[in-house]
């Protein structure tokens, strides 16, 4: 959150979110509800490990209960070019859009990227 903070200060921050379900996922999904304007969540398709998006659709529900914080949107999309593609159709120029959560979601993005 810190780096995020320190290289990209007010500007709004669109996280595409994909993880291990053997990953301490959930406070990797915390730590980036603090920081984001928008969370979007996805599975990736390659890797068997993959979490399922209604786990973790249903893990930021309940930070959301919790906190209270406004201005969070939470959406989901079924494949990780999916994800990307709506992060994309709403981010303006000065927009960052980070890609995290594991390796296996960089890599599925990186191919839609260069196809």
């Amino acid at each position: 959150q810190q780096t995020l903070d320190d290289h990209f200060p007010n500007q709004n921050l669109t996280v595409v979110f994909a993880a291990s379900r053997d990953k301490d996922w959930m406070q990797m999904l915390t730590l980036l509800w603090k920081r984001a304007s928008r969370l979007i969540l996805t599975a990736y398709r390659e890797n068997p490990r993959a979490l399922p998006i209604d786990e973790l659709y249903g893990a930021a529900q309940q930070l959301v209960a919790t906190d209270g914080r406004a201005g969070c949107s939470i959406e989901s999309a079924e494949h990780p070019s999916a994800a990307w593609n709506l992060a994309r159709s709403a981010a303006s120029n000065n927009d960052v859009i980070l890609a995290t959560g594991s390796f296996f979601l960089a890599a599925e993005i990186m191919a839609k990227l260069e196809a």
